[in-house]
């Protein structure tokens, strides 16, 4: 379960169930963007996943530049986008990780 934190100069801080990974939501002109900080692993993917989602924004974009992205959290990644009922990209992921997206299925992602 999530704990949202009080607002920050327009930045929602919200938190895993197990504080390991913070998420900054960001939003500009409907398209929402979470900047994820900590590690991610596998048993905190599907919350965060759910959580991207779960954004009223017609594009999203994951960034994981300040986040440390276990492998085992990718195939969390690879249902999303392949379940995702909106635009999804990412950043912040290593070539070899979005090779391995593809390989668990997904269709690659935009990289902005």
């Amino acid at each position: 379960m999530r704990r949202p934190r009080a607002m920050l100069e327009g930045v929602d801080l919200l938190l895993t169930s197990d504080d390991r990974v913070a998420i900054d939501r960001f939003e500009n002109e409907g398209r929402c963007e979470l900047l994820f900080q900590g590690e991610l692993r596998l048993d905190d993917a599907r919350e965060v996943f759910e959580r991207a989602q779960a954004e009223d924004c017609s594009r999203v974009v994951l960034d994981f530049s300040g986040c440390e992205v276990e492998d085992r959290a990718l195939s969390a990644l690879a249902d999303l986008l392949n379940e995702a009922r909106v635009r999804i990209a990412v950043r912040g992921l290593r070539e070899r990780q979005l090779r391995l997206l593809e390989y668990l299925g997904a269709t690659r992602p935009p990289v902005v």
